[in-house]
């Protein structure tokens, strides 16, 4: 899998047999980034099926409410579409720490989506 760069957001993939790793590095400062973004991941997910996805937050620098938003609506979408699907932040950061566990909140609404901070 081919990683992938948008302005100063980069997705770094690493597979590990039927585990797939999508590392978020840099920052996310799109005002919209799920325009951007969704149609690049709704394509991804025919090629993720039967894979179990991790998306690991931990090396992302900064990113704005646009992008929770981005990620409220693609975990909606890998819930139905992957074997199932992990998010790893770092709860040192206090920014990520915040942003994610309001994440953490909603959890209980998607049947294979697991959300820890690390």
């Amino acid at each position: 899998m081919e990683n992938y760069k948008l302005d100063r957001l980069e997705l770094r993939y690493q597979e590990e047999g039927a585990n797939l790793v999508m590392a978020w590095l840099g920052m996310s400062t799109l005002p919209n980034p799920t325009e951007e973004l969704m149609p690049y991941f709704t394509k991804r997910m025919a090629e993720w099926g039967g894979k179990r996805l991790t998306l690991d937050f931990r090396g992302l620098e900064y990113m704005n409410s646009s992008t929770v938003s981005l990620i409220v609506q693609l975990l909606k979408k890998l819930d139905e579409a992957v074997a199932g699907t992990t998010v790893i932040y770092d709860r040192t950061l206090k920014w990520q720490a915040l942003s994610f566990q309001a994440l953490e909140s909603i959890e209980s609404l998607f049947k294979n989506v697991k959300i820890t901070g690390k």
